[in-house]
């Protein structure tokens, strides 16, 4: 089930978002690069997003798995538990996200991905459409803005009552 989340939902966002980080960033970044990206989506930014964004959680069998983010068009802070990773929930998560847009009439999804997550979003259908390379205190990483454009909802998800 994925719902909307409410501003007191703020420190379970931050605990599964940071401690997704701390468990598989290292695998493929360096001390800076996980820190840049703890900053990044740090209780501030969650906070934010949770008053001028819409962020959901997602859960299944009880437990939450997941959370993700649209602001306007862009899904963002797309983040699966490190135990429920492999299991699809990241695909059905952003299913639903996609869904929420053309349900609101927005057809042109896009993320922002590093290149670990580049190769996933391809999968998912999104195309690069520009590259850039951050600087975090000397250290290059490379991000990618991708875009997929969204014609048909998966009505299956929404009658199943997995969003809101």
């Amino acid at each position: 089930m994925v719902y909307e989340a409410k501003l007191a939902d703020l420190q379970t966002i931050k605990n599964m978002v940071h401690r997704t980080i701390k468990e598989c960033y290292p695998e493929c970044f360096s001390e800076t690069i996980v820190n840049f990206f703890l900053n990044l989506h740090s209780e501030e930014a969650i906070k934010d997003d949770l008053e001028n964004a819409n962020v959901y959680l997602m859960e299944s069998d009880g437990y939450l798995v997941g959370t993700g983010t649209i602001r306007d068009n862009l899904i963002k802070r797309l983040f699966i538990l490190p135990q429920y990773q492999h299991h699809k929930f990241g695909t059905e998560l952003l299913q639903c996200l996609e869904d929420e847009l053309a349900v609101n009439e927005i057809f042109t999804a896009e993320v922002e991905a590093h290149e670990q997550a580049k190769g996933w979003y391809q999968a998912m259908g999104y195309t690069v459409i520009s590259e850039e390379k951050i600087d975090v205190n000397g250290e290059a990483l490379p991000y990618y803005r991708m875009e997929k454009h969204v014609t048909a909802m998966n009505l299956d998800h929404l009658n199943q009552g997995l969003m809101f």
